[in-house]
């Protein structure tokens, strides 16, 4: 029997199972980093659309209006997730929560107000303010596939902070 009499049990010097170094589970960072990016990716998609009925329908793209802000918060939050997985430091994930915030406060101001896209974009374009009020009020304006997609990666980014916060404050 050439197991009898030896030693079955781990080796000391082996890193244990379970959270990294610190405490801090990566699983939820890994999260952290996947919502910030996904919002970065909502943050260039259409935030906007206005349904002409017969005459067609136009979309305005998220970076002519509040986009531009989501997108310069994802890559902080984003940059944040990184640093808190490399480091392993609770502290990148406590202040990624301020931009997972700024990312979630915008998304619902735009879903709570669809016209914000479609008005910064007619602005650019050069309409003056009567001119967009009017038509506005004339056709149906929703929110586009970026206002959602950044409100779904502002939602996982900041639940995954939320989420590793709380279990650094019970640790």
């Amino acid at each position: 029997m050439s197991g009898y009499g030896q030693n079955m049990h781990a080796d000391p010097a082996a890193p244990a199972a379970g959270p990294a170094q610190g405490g801090l589970p990566q699983g939820p960072v890994i999260a952290g980093v996947v919502g910030a990016v996904i919002a970065l990716i909502g943050s260039f998609l259409a935030w906007s659309t206005i349904d002409g009925g017969e005459l067609g329908s136009e979309s305005s793209s998220g970076m002519k209006g509040d986009g531009l802000w989501t997108l310069i918060a994802a890559i902080v939050a984003a940059g944040l997730f990184g640093a808190a997985y490399l480091t392993r430091k609770h502290l990148y994930v406590l202040v990624s929560l301020v931009p997972s915030a700024v990312l979630l406060i915008v998304a619902v101001l735009n879903f709570a107000s669809p016209d914000r896209a479609a008005r910064a974009d007619l602005e650019d374009q050069g309409a003056d303010s009567a001119s967009i009020d009017e038509l506005l009020d004339a056709f149906d304006v929703s929110a586009g596939v970026g206002v959602y997609v950044t409100l779904l990666g502002a939602l996982v980014a900041l639940g995954a902070g939320a989420f590793l916060a709380v279990r650094a404050r019970r640790a």
